[in-house]
C-alpha cells in the first residue's frame, strides 16, 4: 500500500505538470514583458502611462512591476520555455502546499480526488500573468495559518506580503485572510459560541497577540511599494470603481463576467462538473463537521465563493480555498470516524481498488495531454500542445506587415491586440487601447466599443486621433467583428491592404499611402492563397480542422470579397469535406453575389452532415425567401424552432418571412413571442432588439396600424439611432 500511495500521488503531479507545460496563450503577457524591459533598461518605476497615445502621461499604478521584471528577465535569458518552466514551478508549489496541508497516509485517496477536482476547476486560469503569484501567496497564507498558526513561523507572512504588494494587485487577499482569522479568534475569546466552535484551533493569549501583531505587520508591509499609500489603496479603488458605469467591463470582458448569468455558467463545459463537485463536497464537509466548525475557515470559504460567483477570474483562488477547507474538515471527520471502523480489510481492499482506477485515469489523461497535437497553419507543421507560444494567440504576421512597410501614424487597434502591439512596436508607435481597464476607464471603453460597432462613431474617432492605420484582430476563438470590417471596406476613406486568419489591416486612402495602396490593395489583387505548401491529404486523413482558412474566409466574406472567400472555403473543404462552417461561408458568399441557387446547393450539402443545425435551417430559410419560395422558407424556420423553441433568432426570422409572404398578423405574433423570449433570456443585444422593433413597425404599417407602427419605429431608433431599416420604412 505504501508504494501504491506514492505512485498515486506521483501520477497526480505528473498530470498537473502536463497542464503546466502547455504552450503560452495569454494576451497580456506582452505588456508585462515590455514593461519589465522598460523598467530594467531605464532604471525607473512607471507611474504614468507611456504606452498609449490616448492616455498620455495619465497616472498609472503599475502594481505588478516586480512580476514584470521577473518575467522579462527569464524571457530574456531562457525564452518562452523559461516562462513556462516558471509557471510550472509556481503552480506545482501551490499544489504541493495543498497536498502537505492535509495529507495523511489514511486519507491519500480523498486528498488525490479533491486535488484533482481543484486542478480541473482552476486549470483554465493557469495563465502566464502576475496572478500566478497571487495563487502561490494565497496557498502559502492558507498553509501557514492552518498548520503553523500556533508558532512563530507565522512571522514569515509579512515578508510574503511585502513581495505580494509589489507583484500583483490582489495583495488585498493577504490582508483579508489575516483579518478574518484575527476576528474569528477574537470572537472565540470574547463570546460563547455554539457547539465546540470556541475550542476549534483556539489560541492562547500569547498566540493571539502574536497573530494580531502579524496582522499589523502585514498591513504595514502593504505600504512598502513604489506608490506608497496609493499603491496600498489600488485594490480598494479598483474594487469600488467596478460599479455603476464601470460595469461595462463585466459585460464585454470574459474573465470579468459573473460565473453564472441568466442560469448559464460562463465556463468551458469540461470545467462545470468539477466545479459542481467542489462546491457540493465543500458544503457537505462543513455540514458533516458542523459541530467542530472553524469559523475563520468557514467565513473565508464563503467570501471566496462569492468572489468566484461575481467574476470567473477568481475561480482558481476559490479552488485553493475550497480544497483547504474540504481537506481540513474531512481530516476532522476521519479522525472521529476511524474509531468506529470495524472492517479494516475491506477498507484496505477498497483503497487499493480505487487507487488503481485513479492511476489509470491520471496516466491516460497525462498521456493525452503530452501526445495530442494540432496542425499549425502558421508554421506549416504539426505541433504538440506543450512548450512554445501559441501561433494563433496574436496577430504576428499583420504586425510584421505594418513594420515591414513602415506604415506611419497612429494605429487604431482593438482591445485584444494592444498588449502585443506594445511589445512589438513601442516606442516607435503607441496604442489606442490595451487591457489596462483601470487606466482607460469606462467612458473611453464605451467610446472604443462604439467605434467598432458604429460607422459614425468610427469616423469621429479616426478624425479625433488622426488615425492612419486600423488593425482589426480576431485571433483564436475571438469573435470576428463583421460590422467594423464592413464599415471600413464600404467606405472610400480606407483601403484593405492585408488580411489573414488573425487580422486585417486598413490604411487611410491618402497620397502619403499611395505606394502601399497600389502594391497591396486587396480589392485589386488576384486571390493569393497562402497555404499552397500544405500536404492536404495528410491533413484530410487526420481530420484536421482548417481553422486558418475558415477564419480568413469569414473575414473576407464580411467585407464583401466573395471570390476570395470562396477560395478559402473551397480549400477548407478539400482538407475537411464535412466542414459545415465552410459550406455556410460559401453559401453566404454566393448569396452576396446574388447566386442564390448555388448558395442553396451548398447549404443543402451541409445539411446532410448536420441535419439538426439550427443556423443551417435559418440560412436555408433566408435563401428560399430570396428565391421567393416563402412556403419552403417558413418550413425551415419552423423546423429550426422545433429544434430549439427558445431561439429568439429563429422566431425573428420566421416573423420576417411572414412579412415577405404578406401574412402580417402572423409576423406580429412571432415578433411578440420574440420580445417575450428577450425578456426571459435578457441576452439580446441592442442591434437585434432595434431590428426586431423595426420589422414590427413594418408589419404594423402594412396592416394599416400607423400609430403602433410609428411607436415601434421610434423604439427601434431609440435603441439604435442609426438603424437603417427603421429610417427607411418610418415614412411609409
Amino acid at each position: 500500500m505504501k508504494y501504491l500511495r506514492f505512485f498515486t500521488v506521483f501520477l497526480l503531479f505528473i498530470l498537473i505538470f502536463s497542464y503546466l507545460i502547455s504552450e503560452i496563450y495569454c494576451l497580456d503577457i506582452w505588456l508585462h514583458l515590455k514593461t519589465g524591459e522598460h523598467i530594467l533598461k531605464n532604471r525607473i518605476f512607471l507611474r504614468h502611462d507611456i504606452f498609449s497615445y490616448t492616455m498620455p502621461n495619465k497616472p498609472w499604478i503599475n502594481h505588478a512591476w516586480l512580476s514584470q521584471i521577473i518575467f522579462y528577465t527569464i524571457h530574456d535569458r531562457f525564452g518562452f520555455n523559461g516562462l513556462i518552466a516558471l509557471r510550472a514551478l509556481i503552480i506545482s508549489s501551490v499544489f504541493l502546499l495543498l497536498l502537505l496541508l492535509g495529507y495523511r497516509k489514511e486519507n491519500f485517496l480523498i486528498v488525490t480526488l479533491l486535488l484533482l477536482a481543484a486542478v480541473f476547476t482552476s486549470e483554465a486560469r493557469f495563465l502566464l500573468r502576475p496572478g500566478l503569484f497571487t495563487l502561490l501567496f494565497t496557498a502559502i497564507f492558507i498553509f501557514i495559518l492552518n498548520r503553523y498558526r500556533l508558532t512563530k513561523f507565522i512571522y514569515i507572512l509579512p515578508a510574503i506580503q511585502l513581495l505580494w504588494v509589489n507583484m500583483h494587485g490582489y495583495f488585498l487577499i493577504g490582508i483579508l485572510v489575516i483579518l478574518i482569522y484575527s476576528i474569528a479568534e477574537t470572537l472565540k475569546k470574547k463570546f460563547k459560541l455554539p457547539f465546540e466552535w470556541n475550542k476549534k484551533n483556539a489560541l492562547s493569549d500569547v498566540e493571539y497577540r502574536r497573530l494580531l501583531c502579524v496582522g499589523l505587520l502585514i498591513i504595514a508591509a502593504s505600504f512598502i511599494n513604489p506608490n506608497s499609500w496609493k499603491g496600498f489603496m489600488y485594490p480598494f479603488t479598483t474594487l469600488f470603481s467596478f460599479t455603476g458605469e464601470s460595469s461595462i467591463f463585466f459585460k464585454h470582458i470574459f474573465e470579468l463576467k459573473p460565473l453564472i448569468v441568466k442560469h448559464r455558467i460562463f465556463l468551458p463545459y469540461l470545467v462545470i462538473p468539477w466545479l459542481k463537485i467542489v462546491i457540493a463536497v465543500s458544503v457537505l464537509s462543513f455540514l458533516m463537521n458542523f459541530k467542530k466548525l472553524d469559523i475563520g475557515n468557514f467565513v473565508i470559504y464563503i467570501i471566496f465563493l462569492i468572489m468566484a460567483l461575481k467574476t470567473n477570474r477568481n475561480l482558481a483562488i476559490f479552488s485553493i480555498v475550497a480544497y483547504a477547507t474540504m481537506i481540513l474538515n474531512f481530516n476532522d471527520i476521519h479522525t472521529v470516524s476511524r474509531k468506529f471502523i470495524k472492517f479494516k480489510h475491506a477498507e484496505q481492499f477498497l483503497k487499493g481498488f480505487l487507487s488503481i482506477i485513479f492511476i489509470i485515469f491520471m496516466s491516460t489523461s497525462a498521456c493525452r495531454n503530452l501526445t495530442d497535437e494540432y496542425y499549425s497553419f502558421e508554421k506549416r507543421k504539426f505541433k504538440r500542445f506543450y512548450f512554445g507560444i501559441s501561433s494563433i494567440s496574436h496577430p504576428e504576421k499583420a504586425v510584421d506587415f505594418i513594420e515591414k512597410n513602415r506604415i506611419k501614424g497612429n494605429i487604431l487597434n482593438d482591445f485584444s491586440s494592444g498588449a502585443y502591439l506594445i511589445w512589438r512596436l513601442f516606442p516607435e508607435k503607441k496604442v489606442f487601447i490595451d487591457g489596462r481597464t483601470e487606466l482607460y476607464g469606462p467612458e473611453f471603453f464605451k467610446l472604443y466599443k462604439k467605434a467598432f460597432n458604429n460607422k459614425k462613431a468610427l469616423k469621429e474617432v479616426t478624425k479625433k486621433y488622426d488615425i492612419n492605420c486600423i488593425l482589426v484582430t480576431y485571433v483564436s476563438n475571438l469573435r470576428i467583428p463583421g460590422s467594423v470590417l464592413k464599415f471600413l471596406n464600404e467606405g472610400k476613406g480606407w483601403v484593405l491592404v492585408y488580411v489573414d486568419n488573425s487580422a486585417s489591416v486598413f490604411i487611410k486612402n491618402t497620397n502619403e499611402n499611395k505606394v502601399i495602396i497600389e502594391k497591396f490593395d486587396v480589392s485589386k489583387s488576384a486571390p493569393d492563397y497562402a497555404f499552397t505548401e500544405i500536404d492536404i491529404e495528410e491533413l484530410k486523413r487526420k481530420s484536421i480542422y482548417p481553422y486558418a482558412m475558415i477564419r480568413k474566409a469569414i473575414a473576407l466574406e464580411r467585407m464583401g470579397f466573395y471570390e476570395q472567400a470562396l477560395e478559402e472555403a473551397d480549400y477548407a473543404l478539400r482538407i475537411k469535406p464535412d466542414c459545415v462552417t465552410a459550406y455556410r461561408i460559401a453559401a453566404s458568399s454566393y448569396a452576396g453575389m446574388k447566386d442564390y441557387n448555388t448558395a442553396l446547393e451548398k447549404l443543402k450539402k451541409a445539411l446532410t452532415y448536420a441535419p439538426r443545425d439550427i443556423e443551417l435551417r435559418e440560412d436555408i430559410g433566408f435563401i428560399y425567401t430570396k428565391l421567393g419560395e416563402f412556403e419552403k422558407a417558413l418550413r425551415h424556420y419552423k423546423t429550426a424552432l422545433w429544434l430549439d423553441p427558445s431561439s429568439i433568432t429563429s422566431r425573428y426570422l420566421l416573423g420576417k418571412a411572414y412579412i415577405d409572404a404578406g401574412e402580417y398578423e402572423k409576423a406580429v405574433s412571432e415578433f411578440n413571442r420574440a420580445f417575450e423570449g428577450c425578456k426571459k433570456q435578457k441576452g439580446a443585444n441592442k442591434e437585434f432588439l432595434s431590428n426586431l422593433f423595426a420589422h414590427t413597425g413594418i408589419a404594423y404599417g402594412r396592416m394599416g396600424r400607423r400609430e403602433e407602427s410609428r411607436k415601434a419605429f421610434l423604439k427601434s431608433l431609440e435603441i439604435n439611432p442609426e438603424n437603417e431599416i427603421a429610417k427607411k420604412h418610418m415614412g411609409e
